[in-house]
């Protein structure tokens, strides 16, 4: 026998040297079979998935589908599938002479528009000339490290000027000081990450006196700590403090905060988001003192306690405007009582998971009052909500419903019928489509002024283009990721005043306050 077949023998009589132990045996086992058996209880694990058959969580998006073997167990099997869809056809084919019915009308529609101007013009220019006083402000803004002093400029002046250097990310410790150098009214810096902390501390102290009336501090949180918020307050009182708002300050904490706040007796606009060490403690004390807020924005501040916040903001003053986006809130709970906020006018919910169809139409019945309304990326919305929002809150000015994905065409014809909405935005929502362009174009165009359709595939040239025309006063229209959108509407459409974002247009990073 060669050597080679006796070695493979002698190796094939060996025991695998890959084992392991059965679970419920405790005998050794093949690598391979312990596999195998892993595979099955797996398999087992999830089979109770499949045969299982729940209309709201497995349910298919689209709706209207045969579920195949029924939900029963003596339905189920290839048998009794087969007949359940030999049985369906007749359905799926109306569905699809249907949905073919529709495109069809669609295109027809489409046909019926006509261009207002030639679209083999090209975009439309842009004619206006640049004010003297811009160009000399851009001038300064180009040559800020060389400029040697601002005093005397009006307030507002300087705001445009920190505003465009910080578009310029040139907001240095030279220029921070131009703009604080004569104690002004006002400190607004939209960016302050350029900024050391010992320079931005200099800055506070050096506009902290009886006059000043604005503190707008944006991405600050390297240089906003509680020691430096301890240092300002003991420079006030402020008695003429009426805004403070600081944005990003992840290290400024309850007490930091707790000792400012009561050093702004006049406070009515606060904002404080995206501070993540915050939880709630630092406002419910502040309560206590009887403020009288109307603003408050804590978007994004994710360690707020959701229950504390409950019981807080009604004791905070006359709010009339809060922004809760991100945070974990019973919506319901906080909101949903009537004489709660009696006050309140605006309302940001962004990403709030509390918001439901049942949350939303409680609020709406508490607060008719309404004029605006953020719900964006609100996942659990559907068509019940919003016409129950659109119902009460017949005053309704500004709405978002940003990647609200479950709602239909239902729901938007319902606050499109209001007439009263100045803003909309519906951007990712995959039901925006004819039905919303045609009722706002025939009952609530009168009084739009901005739409962002961003995303939404399903408006076409037709549908945009009668909009625009239907919608006197319609100044901006975004239509980002529109790429179903051909020249005939973005150089054809009828809008002279129209602005028109997010196709073609050159992008340049400019930061808001």
């Amino acid at each position: 026998m060669p050597p080679r077949r006796r070695a493979a023998e002698a190796a094939a009589e060996q025991p695998s040297a890959i084992q392991r132990t059965d679970d419920e045996t405790g005998e050794p086992q093949d690598l391979g079979t312990a596999r195998a058996q892993a595979a099955q209880r797996v398999a087992r694990s999830r089979a109770a998935h499949f045969a299982h058959f729940s209309a709201e969580g497995d349910a298919p998006a689209t709706g209207g589908e045969a579920h195949v073997g029924g939900t029963d167990a003596r339905h189920l099997g290839p048998w009794n599938s087969a007949v359940e869809l030999a049985e369906a056809r007749g359905a799926a084919l109306e569905r699809r002479q249907e949905k073919l019915r529709e495109a069809a009308g669609a295109a027809a529609a489409e046909e019926d528009w006509r261009p207002a101007r030639d679209p083999s013009l090209g975009p439309r220019c842009d004619g206006a000339v640049p004010l003297l006083s811009d160009l000399a402000l851009d001038q300064v803004v180009s040559n800020i490290e060389d400029v040697e002093t601002l005093a005397g400029l009006p307030y507002i002046l300087k705001t445009r000027i920190a505003r465009q250097v910080c578009a310029r990310r040139a907001m240095s410790a030279h220029a921070v000081e131009l703009l604080t150098g004569d104690q002004p009214d006002e400190l607004v810096v939209a960016d302050c990450t350029l900024l050391e902390p010992a320079q931005l501390e200099a800055a506070l102290l050096r506009v902290a006196g009886p006059r000043l009336e604005v503190v707008d501090l944006g991405l600050c949180g390297r240089g906003m700590t509680d020691a430096t918020a301890r240092r300002l307050a003991a420079a006030g009182p402020f008695l003429a403090l009426r805004t403070l708002r600081l944005a990003g300050a992840y290290r400024l904490g309850d007490e930091g905060l707790l000792a400012l706040l009561r050093a702004c007796p006049a406070l009515r606009t606060l904002g404080l988001p995206e501070s993540s060490r915050l939880t709630g403690q630092a406002l419910e004390r502040w309560a206590e003192e009887g403020p009288g807020l109307e603003e408050l924005d804590i978007a994004e501040d994710r360690g707020m306690d959701g229950r504390l916040l409950a019981r807080t903001l009604p004791r905070l003053g006359p709010l009339t405007s809060v922004v809760l986006s991100g945070c974990d809130i019973p919506v319901a709970e906080l909101l949903g009582e009537a004489g709660v906020l009696p006050t309140l006018r605006a309302l940001g919910l962004e990403r709030c998971a509390g918001v439901s169809d049942a949350a939303l139409a409680s609020l709406a019945a508490a607060h008719p009052d309404l004029e605006s309304l953020d719900l964006g990326d609100c996942a659990a919305l559907t068509d019940a909500g919003v016409a129950a929002l659109a119902q009460h809150c017949r005053a309704l000015r500004v709405l978002s419903l940003r990647r609200c994905q479950r709602v239909g065409e239902e729901g938007l014809e319902a606050v499109a019928a209001l007439g009263t909405l100045r803003t909309l935005c519906v951007a990712g929502v995959p039901a925006a489509g004819p039905g919303l362009a045609a009722a706002l174009a025939a009952r609530g165009g009168k009084a739009l002024e901005t739409l962002d359709v961003s995303w939404c595939r399903g408006l076409r040239d037709g549908s945009l283009g009668r909009l625009v025309e239907a919608c006197p006063g319609l100044r901006r229209l975004e239509v980002w990721g529109c790429s179903q959108l051909t020249p005939a509407f973005l150089h054809g459409h009828g809008g002279h005043d129209l602005e028109l974002v997010g196709r073609g247009e050159a992008l340049r990073p400019v930061l808001t306050i």
